[in-house]
């Protein structure tokens, strides 16, 4: 019987796919073509410092309590003094488990991708808890998606073969989901049009990394898909 790929220890790349990506000389569009994960340094270099900053300011709170006493007087801000610097204490251990999580489950992702065939064109990391279909997935929802000639296939950790395919003879159109921010329609998801309705896939930032993508990735992404599309599925959908 196989063994489950583990999750122990770093993952090499997987081989690059020929032909070039749009945005192809942005890094995180590489390391999403290759299937790696940014340096985890950062985050725990900035997550370390935001709860030395929260413990500062709590030492200097408790050494200086006429200072907290005089911003409650002044302005109301008595509590806001407080939980401040309880909130910076706290997230930076919150945001340095999440990572590493969010990092372990797409290392086991990516070990099942990887011995289960030829390297994908792209890798597409999602928020799992945000996506929508008008005919909804099957339990288990995928956390990763690839991209290669054969379509989108749903991945999910601890399963050594896709739970989902989204042929490309079945997507009619791609495009971007909006949502109402201060007024503004901003892009935050790739909404992919099908034969039975449609799929909505809200990147994350990076593989191994938690939160929602933003900016102008959204709209990088979905062109990168419409490139991947076959030329062929394209003239017949349209």
């Amino acid at each position: 019987m196989p063994t489950e790929p583990q999750p122990n220890g770093p993952l090499p790349p997987a081989p690059r796919p020929p032909g070039p990506l749009p945005h192809a000389d942005e890094q995180w569009v590489q390391r999403l073509r290759d299937g790696v994960a940014p340096p985890r340094w950062r985050v725990v270099v900035g997550a370390v410092a935001v709860s030395v900053v929260g413990a500062l300011l709590l030492w200097a709170e408790v050494t200086h309590p006429g200072w907290v006493r005089s911003a409650a007087d002044g302005g109301g801000r008595g509590s806001i003094v407080v939980v401040v610097p309880l909130l910076l204490l706290v997230s930076g251990p919150v945001v340095g488990v999440a990572v590493w999580w969010s990092g372990r489950r797409d290392r086991r992702t990516l070990a099942n991708v990887r011995a289960s065939g030829p390297p994908p064109a792209f890798h597409l990391p999602v928020l799992r808890s945000s996506l929508r279909a008008a005919d909804e997935l099957p339990d288990p929802k995928p956390e990763l998606w690839t991209v290669d000639a054969e379509g989108l296939h749903g991945w999910v950790p601890g399963v050594g073969r896709a739970v989902n395919l989204l042929p490309w003879s079945r997507v009619h159109h791609i495009d971007l989901a909006t949502r109402r921010e201060k007024g503004t329609d901003v892009a935050y998801a790739v909404w992919i049009g099908t034969a039975n309705g449609h799929l909505v896939l809200t990147p994350r930032a990076a593989i191994g990394r938690p939160q929602e993508a933003t900016g102008w990735k959204p709209d990088a992404i979905a062109s990168i898909l419409r490139a991947l599309r076959p030329s062929a599925e394209q003239e017949t959908t349209t």
